[in-house]
């Protein structure tokens, strides 16, 4: 029986900065969500840095 636990490891932290879309899918995309997607990925990574510095205590 494998247990798992909780504990953001530095390849999941990595992981969670990854972009969700590449670069030729939002210049596909209407200004208006090129403008949210890139809102959303500066808030996520400042989310990141957060748990990062919480899990490094």
């Amino acid at each position: 029986m494998k247990q798992y636990n909780s504990d953001l490891t530095p390849e999941i932290l990595a992981s969670f900065d990854k972009p969700a879309f590449i670069d030729d899918q939002v210049a596909g995309m209407s200004q208006e969500w090129q403008e949210i997607i890139a809102k959303q990925q500066t808030e996520l990574k400042q989310h990141h840095k957060m748990l990062a510095a919480e899990t490094a205590h």
